[in-house]
């Protein structure tokens, strides 16, 4: 199950609370590239990258998903939902044609949150560089403040701090590709049959959780909450 909307619409948050409550698998390709990375997996000149906003080429993450989904390095069985993949119409035909090879289905679920919602929701989020060691540095996760000290980390207390891509000229510029991608992702997925779902990514995280839920349900794909009855 793919899952894409524009930054700060509440994708990491979404698949977090997932992860933690419901019986599922969350695949993030930025996380698997530096576990192949550590690994020697790929000639590091694969990772590589000249656009501005870091993003791999297209050719490297088929190169990834191959891997995760045709070879075996991706582990987890069952429903697996991919954080903010695709990024563009392109990265969804590789996902449809590397599920083929082991008969499985795929769907997206698009959070659809407006330029204000999420230029606010990036000048509030915080992450935590203990709780996430993030080898560039640069930890994507939002993270919750302490109840008596808000701008620490309620996990272990390090002081929280913005992410580097919510900085507003980043954002911006992130926000912009988004928009003009996601009519291709929306025609690429209408022209391949897949079952489509939109969520109103704007009523909070937990409303939103849940309705990702209810869509996923909806394609008619089982999923188990074992670990929060608010999912």
């Amino acid at each position: 199950m793919a899952l894409v909307g524009p930054p700060a619409a509440g994708k990491s948050t979404v698949s977090a609370t997932l992860g933690d409550a419901a019986d599922l698998g969350i695949f993030r390709l930025r996380e698997f590239a530096y576990r192949c990375r550590g690994e020697g997996r790929f000639d590091p000149g694969v990772f590589d990258t000249d656009d501005p906003l870091g993003w791999y080429r297209d050719s490297t993450v088929e190169l990834l998903l191959t891997a995760a989904f045709a070879h075996g390095a991706y582990t987890e069985r069952g429903l697996v939902l991919l954080e903010n993949l695709p990024g563009n119409a392109d990265q969804l035909q590789m996902i449809v044609k590397i599920a083929a090879l082991s008969e499985s289905a795929v769907g997206v679920i698009e959070l659809v949150a407006d330029d204000l919602t999420v230029e606010t929701r990036s000048r509030q989020r915080r992450v935590c560089p203990t709780c996430e060691a993030d080898p560039q540095g640069d930890p994507h996760r939002p993270a919750v403040g302490s109840e008596t000290s808000p701008g620490h980390c309620r996990r272990c207390h390090t002081r929280l701090i913005p992410r580097r891509s919510d900085d507003p000229a980043i954002l911006s510029a992130r926000l912009r590709r988004y928009r003009d991608r996601i009519p291709g992702i929306r025609a690429c997925a209408k022209d391949e049959g897949l079952p489509y779902r939109r969520v109103d990514a704007t009523r909070g995280a937990d409303a939103c959780s849940e309705a990702v839920v209810a869509a996923v349900r909806s394609l008619g794909t089982p999923v188990g909450v074992t670990k929060s009855p608010s999912v």
